[in-house]
């Protein structure tokens, strides 16, 4: 990604000139890669991210509520010590490297004026934050992999020092630039860049050679070292176009200093790096929270309904069992109508069965048991099996009602579209009694607000459910003459068009039918088959799960599914 060392450079100058003289209010760790710094400064209230995580490593602005954890770690505790009420006087990179030095003006423990500082190492998996004062080390927050901390230590009372050099040249200076240029034959120059100049990326080094060649092939050595040389002082140093954000089918893919000409996409544009880098990784740190948050319900939902399809097998096999439950009644009765045939001991007697027109039936007996007693063996199969029968098919009908409202809540899953979908839905679950755990205050509060989709067209109020509580207590508040809609053979949201009038437009119920196909398991369907009647038709069986009714006098339509965002309230 291009957040090399000239990108994290331009991120820190602007940063500096926001928090320069800041006062540290606050100071949080909600995960084990992410530091918070509450800060207020000139421009009144802030939070500074320090994130270490591979995935989003990261020094900037966050908007971002995250939660403290109720223990906070060894590393958070030193640092609210040294940095509560401290003042940042300065905020600089390393030259060259992507390292983030925050220096403050805090206290020791005789209340008297001391510098500390904290450098944060950008270097992907490697990423860290040192913690000093006076430039020794205090605290990391990582422990240091052994084949590093041969390299350099990082431990409590060493002085800080930097990473080891990589070899690679400072292409600010003009010598080193030209005597390394000068090496290049011939391929791929921004590759070239790439690997011979420290802090430059390779998204950066593509851009800056398209900018003066219009190519990056080259299949000689290079003319015009000395205006390229400009060139690149001047791009990396002193350009002031806007940076922006590219997305490519719904997908950021970076953010950049400028408008990168190589980088195609949807580009969204920011007064200023700062808000770009907010934006990306707030959105990234969001979908991210999103992502998980539902694979861990996803995952609780599947383990519940692989257990119920077992349940089911099992039921099935123990019916196929009892199948032959008539077979030893038959046993039964005609062992006990051709007992004149039986001797104690025999091991099997050949009877005409008249369940088959006489025909010659050879039944197995236990030569141990009298005649009477084999027959009474066969009947007490039957009433067992019998029996067994009577009891598992209830257990079959509840079976295949969980597994169909579990089915239910994975479509709700996979068309939830926040973060309060998802706790909204794992209320559901905790109230189902499907998930273990309580419900917080917070969580109470955001279920008691029902939240539906709303949807207005032509004067008509259109509302679907985002999930089987929801569906209930729409369904269960509609009036008698509102149009209720569902998918066909589909789990989807419940629909209701509330509607005072008899007539109701055709375009209006096509429309809320299109909505309905979308928010169902068929979204992605083409003609999806959609049931629609008066609410005054819809009934819940009693002691049913969430969101079950029963319907008649309805019609269908087969319409192709459309969220008609356009339309939402």
């Amino acid at each position: 990604m291009p957040q090399d060392a000239i990108t994290l450079s331009k991120t820190v100058n602007e940063l500096n000139s926001f928090f320069q003289g800041a006062r540290v209010n606050k100071i949080m760790q909600p995960t084990a890669d992410e530091i918070i710094l509450s800060v207020h400064g000139k421009y009144g209230n802030a939070k500074i991210s320090v994130c270490t995580n591979a995935v989003g490593t990261r020094v900037g602005i966050t908007n971002q509520e995250k939660r403290n954890p109720q223990v906070p770690t060894g590393f958070c505790m030193l640092l609210r010590k040294h940095l509560q009420s401290a003042i940042i006087t300065n905020i600089c990179t390393i030259p060259g490297e992507r390292i983030v030095k925050f220096t403050f003006d805090g206290k020791n423990d005789f209340l008297e004026s001391v510098e500390k500082q904290m450098y944060c190492e950008i270097m992907g998996k490697y990423s860290n934050t040192i913690f000093c004062e006076n430039e020794i080390i205090l605290a990391t927050q990582k422990s240091s992999a052994l084949e590093i901390g041969k390299e350099r230590a990082l431990l409590t009372g060493a002085k800080y020092a930097l990473p080891k050099s990589q070899g690679k040249q400072d292409i600010f200076n003009k010598t080193e630039f030209f005597n390394t240029i000068n090496n290049f034959t011939f391929g791929d120059l921004s590759e070239f860049i790439f690997n011979n100049f420290q802090g430059v990326s390779l998204p950066t080094a593509k851009e800056i050679v398209y900018r003066f060649f219009g190519k990056t092939m080259f299949d000689s050595q290079i003319i015009k070292i000395d205006d390229f040389f400009e060139f690149i002082f001047d791009f990396l140093n002193n350009y002031n176009e806007k940076p922006c954000v590219v997305k490519c089918e719904k997908k950021l893919l970076d953010f950049y200093f400028c408008d990168y000409k190589t980088v195609s996409g949807e580009k969204i544009f920011f007064n200023c790096i700062t808000d770009a880098e907010t934006y990306f990784y707030d959105t990234k740190d969001e979908q991210r929270a999103f992502d998980d948050y539902k694979n861990k319900l996803l995952s609780s939902v599947n383990s519940k309904y692989k257990k119920e399809v077992k349940k089911l097998q099992i039921i099935a096999d123990k019916e196929l069992a009892c199948d032959g439950a008539d077979v030893q009644r038959k046993f039964g009765e005609l062992i006990t109508a051709n007992i004149y045939k039986i001797n104690r001991g025999d091991k099997f007697v050949i009877v005409d069965d008249y369940y088959n027109e006489n025909k010659p039936l050879k039944i197995s007996l236990d030569e141990q048991l009298s005649p009477t007693a084999n027959a009474q063996k066969y009947f007490k199969k039957y009433a067992k099996l019998k029996n067994t029968l009577k009891a598992i098919i209830p257990q079959k009908e509840q079976c295949k009602a969980e597994c169909e409202y579990l089915k239910s809540v994975i479509v709700e899953l996979n068309i939830a579209q926040n973060i309060n979908d998802l706790e909204e839905i794992e209320s559901e679950l905790l109230q189902s009694g499907l998930i273990k755990g309580q419900e917080n205050k917070n969580n109470n509060k955001k279920v008691e607000k029902i939240s539906y989709r709303e949807f207005n067209y032509l004067g008509y109020k259109i509302l679907a459910g985002k999930n089987n509580l929801q569906n209930d207590k729409l369904t269960g508040s509609a009036k008698p003459n509102d149009m209720w809609i569902h998918t066909k053979d589909y789990h989807s949201a419940h629909v209701i068009i509330q509607s005072s009038s008899a007539h109701l437009p055709n375009e209006v119920l096509q429309i809320a039918c299109e909505i309905c196909a979308f928010y169902s398991e068929a979204k992605n369907g083409d003609k999806v088959p959609v049931d629609y009647t008066l609410k005054k038709y819809v009934k819940k069986p009693p002691k049913s799960k969430y969101g079950a009714v029963i319907y008649t006098d309805f019609k269908t339509v087969y319409v192709t599914p459309n969220s008609h965002k356009n339309l939402e309230i």
